[in-house]
């Protein structure tokens, strides 16, 4: 009897001893579960919270212009990231707090609640020049199929640059014709007559030469005096009178912090000849007008006005100093209309009684004949035809007899089977201003895109520089026990 009671006492110290080790590792499993447990939950809420804030795009931008962005002011007056924290930390905390039969359950072991959530990166759609811009332009072209358009964008733009015709600036024009303005006005001091007879244009027909109201070098400088858009449209009531104010390019922007996010495919920001074929699509022109702010867009990423008549005005500038260019090139290669252009100035030179005057009046007679060449081509261009780059004796269209009616001058606009259109000019112009100076593409458009949208719906305060691409996020969160929990994210639209 004694035995059995020594072995019975045995087994229960044995017991207890197990026991206590069991009893220790089955609490250590367990705060090793609920410590798992709160970092499980922080990251799924966390997660979850990202995916909320990255859910609330702005659905416009989307739709017009394939962007992802999100708008920090919510479709409110004011903007800025802090904003966008405070809808991650409603979104966390919501989803900490369950309703309904979740509530019965919730926190009974874990106890997850949220201490805090900050957004300590972020990128916005300006950040290092526009690069979210191009990086989103170039993925919405990664499922695009490059067209011939973009063989003619290049070819165009190519033959301008060889040719030393690529200048930006649309001065190059008006200083030329000021240049123009002051040779004619030297020649036309030299005595010009008001009528006279001569085979001009070598037809073999003698020409009635009948210029009682002036003589040519006024009318070409009456006709340099007047605005651009009335040489060649005539009058500009029938063109757009829109215009802009306050765009974004003209003010202090919010900027961000240039976040870099975990999740993203890097893709290459959109070079040159993707940002053309975008504007294409998203954008209007003379020929094609848009219906936004401004009909015409493209032209306004070209020459940056406040005003449709003002961009239209830069772009057929540029358009005659081009075609200026091309023409004169031609005439001066061209023995059958130099000569024409030598007897001209000749005849010109016997009138007035001063052989040595021939050059002088030869040069003046060039320059004319080639800018009614050139607003013939812009008028031919604008109308929507052809006109080649270079022309031949087939396709030049003018008569030296022309230069004697540049007042009622209305020239041919039918144009030519080959060659560019307007469309194609515009797109080489944007093509070279981009190569150039990609910055300044990427600001004028995010000016249009600016001004559009606040014509929708609900976006009467929309700011461009409150769109946010990439956030870098860091929440802490508490649990039962002290336990305590950080997760950290960057992410970005993908």
């Amino acid at each position: 009897m004694r035995e059995t009671k020594q072995q019975n006492a045995y087994l229960t110290v044995f017991l207890s001893m197990i026991l206590t080790i069991v009893l220790s590792l089955v609490l250590v499993l367990v705060d090793g579960a609920r410590r798992n447990g709160v970092r499980q939950i922080s990251e799924i809420v966390t997660d979850t919270g990202v995916s909320y804030v990255f859910s609330e795009y702005h659905r416009e931008l989307m739709r017009r212009y394939d962007l992802f962005f999100i708008d920090t002011s919510y479709g409110t007056a004011g903007g800025g990231i802090s904003r966008t924290t405070e809808h991650l930390k409603t979104c966390l905390e919501t989803n900490l707090t369950p309703k309904g039969y979740g509530a019965l359950t919730a926190g009974t072991l874990t106890g997850v609640g949220l201490s805090d959530a900050r957004i300590t990166g972020y990128r916005t759609i300006f950040d290092e020049n526009g690069k979210a811009l191009r990086e989103q332009i170039a993925a919405y072209f990664t499922s695009e199929v490059m067209t011939g358009q973009a063989w003619n964008i290049a070819n165009l733009s190519g033959r301008l640059q060889a040719r030393g015709w690529d200048s930006e600036s649309p001065d190059v024009y008006e200083n030329y014709s000021k240049d123009v303005r002051k040779k004619l006005s030297e020649a036309d001091t030299m005595g010009v007559p008001r009528d006279g007879y001569d085979d001009l244009d070598g037809d073999g027909i003698e020409d009635e030469v009948d210029i009682s109201a002036g003589n040519p070098f006024e009318a070409l400088d009456r006709r340099l005096s007047q605005p651009v858009l009335v040489q060649i449209f005539g009058s500009e009531s029938n063109l757009s009178a829109k215009s802009i104010q306050n765009p974004f390019s003209k003010r202090r922007v919010m900027g961000g912090t240039g976040a870099r996010a975990e999740n993203t495919h890097a893709y290459t920001p959109a070079g040159s000849m993707m940002m053309v074929l975008y504007l294409n699509e998203k954008c209007g022109d003379y020929r094609t007008p848009g219906t936004g702010a401004l009909s015409y867009e493209k032209e306004y990423v070209l020459c940056g006005k406040s005003t449709d008549r003002q961009n239209l005005s830069a772009v057929c500038t540029r358009l005659l100093a081009v075609r200026e260019a091309a023409n004169l090139t031609y005439l001066l290669s061209s023995r059958k209309r130099m000569a024409q252009a030598k007897a001209a100035g000749a005849l010109l030179s016997l009138i007035v009684l001063s052989p040595q005057l021939e050059p002088l009046f030869t040069a003046a007679a060039v320059v004319i004949w080639s800018y009614i060449e050139s607003l013939t081509d812009v008028r031919t261009l604008m109308k929507g035809n052809r006109v080649p780059i270079l022309k031949t004796d087939r396709t030049f269209q003018n008569g030296l007899a022309s230069i004697l009616q540049v007042d009622t001058w209305q020239g041919n606009t039918k144009g030519q089977d080959q060659g560019f259109t307007y469309e194609e000019y515009l797109n080489a112009f944007l093509y070279l201003q981009d190569l150039a100076s990609p910055g300044t593409t990427n600001v004028r458009l995010l000016d249009l895109i600016e001004q559009n949208l606040r014509l929708t719906k609900g976006n009467g305060n929309f700011r461009i520089d409150n769109l946010v691409d990439v956030i870098e996020i860091a929440c802490d969160f508490r649990g039962k026990g002290g336990i305590t929990c950080s997760v950290y994210r960057s992410a970005g639209y993908d």
